[in-house]
């Protein structure tokens, strides 16, 4: 027999158990949960008549919930809202109809999500710490309509909560309806192009996500036609973005190319993650243009773990010139020595202001070393570097050393895992005895002997402090 849906159920007083459901052979209950139905008296022979019966089937197990504080005696094991109003639910394997009705009875009962429940609240910064939670579609609806209007909702974390495209839907209305919304962090959901698209509508609209200006949406199944409804925002005057991520959603060329469009008219947009994902030279190139001939604002781009090549990185290189960019990540892409030469041409533009550069899990060798080095002559900006994995040894090492020693402003330096030996090693100690700037050597997993790296250590303790080096763990197969 067809179970009678759960809103149908919620609109009487008292329902007929035995005509709406299974009986148990049908549902081939387990032990644990048949007990579940001995409570069933306790619920429909209450002299009350606003009973509300909630009959959930998940994975062929019958749960009722007699929503009542106080109907259930204290013999029985149900889940009751307790006079401190708190609800008990965990472990009850409600599944998602069970929590789509608890919804309902929190839309009725918003006491549920007071400071008086065990449940995440915001706090008096405004801000909302509800990662982790297995909120879901239905959870995240519950819980827009909700939230707590007594201190404004700046910051809200929803990472890893299995938040799909209906929950998108749900959390784009409270992005329309906010004004106090600065931060939304959903990384690591389940947000196709379908939600973004609710989102970036929510966005477009006149006073939608007014003050936003973090979005958070790395690790998400958009791909390239969800971040194009991102770039479409973009365009939009109204909209104060400054950072957003979308690291780890299957956007390729196309959808690098959308966003280089919807940066064209952009003057807020600061940062922009686009790691992990399929962008080849293509889609670098039309961002490159669009940053070197129309966008001034965007000061921060990642590109790591992409599949740029030398031709995009020589495009991205020109963009140096121009002053806007302060950060440029490149690492895990498919850079040689060509890549990093035309990059060390950008490094020596007298506008350049770039002031971290990562191209390391690369294969730029010593030649591209030699030329970033040339190039740290004349910088006096760049002061982040990394350059780990990419081959480069011993030439490549002493290039580094050199500009370091004619007074490169670096502070950190990546050399891990580079073929690096005692004659390069002796050539960073060499620098770093006159150069006072670095604060942090990596140069791990390479070639270097014990009389070598003691020499290191050494010269990091003369340093008093002012000097971290990593060099314990060196390779034995050299």
């Amino acid at each position: 027999m067809a179970l009678t849906s759960s809103r149908q159920l919620l609109k009487s007083d008292v329902v007929d158990i035995e005509s709406t459901t299974a009986s148990e052979s049908e549902l081939e209950l387990p032990p644990s949960q048949k007990q579940w139905t001995s409570y069933i008296g306790d619920c429909t022979s209450s002299q009350t008549s606003s009973i509300m019966v909630v009959v959930v089937l998940g994975l062929g197990a019958l749960a009722l919930i007699c929503y009542r504080a106080g109907l259930l005696t204290s013999s029985t094991n149900l889940p009751t809202i307790d006079e401190g109003g708190v609800a008990w639910l965990s472990e009850q394997r409600l599944g998602d109809y069970g929590t789509e009705m608890l919804s309902q009875i929190c839309q009725a009962r918003a006491g549920l999500l007071t400071s008086s429940t065990n449940l995440p609240t915001i706090d008096e910064g405004g801000v909302a710490w509800l990662s982790e939670q297995r909120l879901g579609d239905y959870g995240t609806e519950m819980l827009s309509h909700n939230l707590p209007s007594d201190v404004p909702l700046r910051v809200l974390h929803l990472r890893q909560n299995s938040i799909g495209d209906r929950g998108a839907k749900a959390l784009a209305e409270v992005l329309h309806q906010s004004n106090s919304l600065e931060v939304l962090d959903l990384k690591g959901n389940l947000i196709s192009h379908v939600g973004v698209r609710y989102l970036a509508e929510a966005m477009q609209q006149d006073g939608g996500g007014a003050r936003l200006l973090s979005l958070e949406l790395s690790a998400n199944q958009m791909g390239d036609v969800g971040v194009g409804a991102l770039a479409k925002a973009l365009q939009q005057d109204h909209v104060l973005l400054q950072d957003l991520s979308v690291a780890g959603n299957r956007i390729g060329d196309p959808g690098a190319i959308m966003l280089a469009a919807g940066l064209k008219q952009n003057s807020r947009l600061r940062s922009l993650d686009l790691e992990f994902n399929h962008v080849a030279d293509e889609g670098a190139k039309f961002l490159a243009e669009t940053l070197q001939k129309s966008n001034r604002a965007l000061a921060d781009l990642d590109l790591g773990v992409n599949r740029v090549g030398d031709i995009g990185a020589a495009a991205l290189a020109k963009v140096l010139q121009h002053g806007t960019l302060r950060s440029l990540d490149l690492h895990a892409n498919r850079l040689t020595g060509k890549a990093a030469t035309s990059l060390a041409e950008g490094l020596r533009a007298s506008g350049c202001q770039l002031m971290s550069l990562d191209l390391g899990r690369n294969s730029v060798g010593a030649e591209g070393a030699v030329a970033i080095g040339g190039a740290l002559s004349s910088n006096t900006r760049l002061a982040d570097l990394d350059l780990g994995v990419n081959g480069i040894g011993d030439d490549g090492a002493t290039a580094v050393a050199a500009a370091l020693e004619r007074g490169a402003a670096l502070i950190r330096v990546n050399l891990n895992l580079n073929g690096v030996g005692d004659a390069g090693a002796r050539a960073l100690v060499k620098a770093l005895r006159t150069n006072s700037a670095v604060e942090f050597l990596n140069i791990q997993y390479n070639c270097i002997s014990r009389q070598v790296l003691a020499e290191l250590n050494t010269m990091a303790d003369e340093r008093n402090g002012r000097l971290t080096v990593w060099a314990g763990a060196q390779r034995s197969d050299c």
